[in-house]
């Protein structure tokens, strides 16, 4: 896992892609603290996201 070594270097990790709970589980017992993906929320239109603000 990259995030080991990445870690190591001090810098911050984004893990992208997160689909399900289990991934975002997996991520935070391994202290990933950053993540983006379909399970957080899908794309939106420019219009919509306005909205949602």
């Amino acid at each position: 896992m990259y995030y080991t070594e990445v870690r190591s270097l001090h810098l911050e990790v984004i893990a992208e892609g997160v689909e399900t709970g289990e991934q975002a589980f997996f991520l935070g017992s391994h202290g990933c603290l950053s993540a983006q993906g379909n399970y957080y929320g899908k794309p939106v239109a420019s219009d919509a996201f306005a909205k949602l603000l």
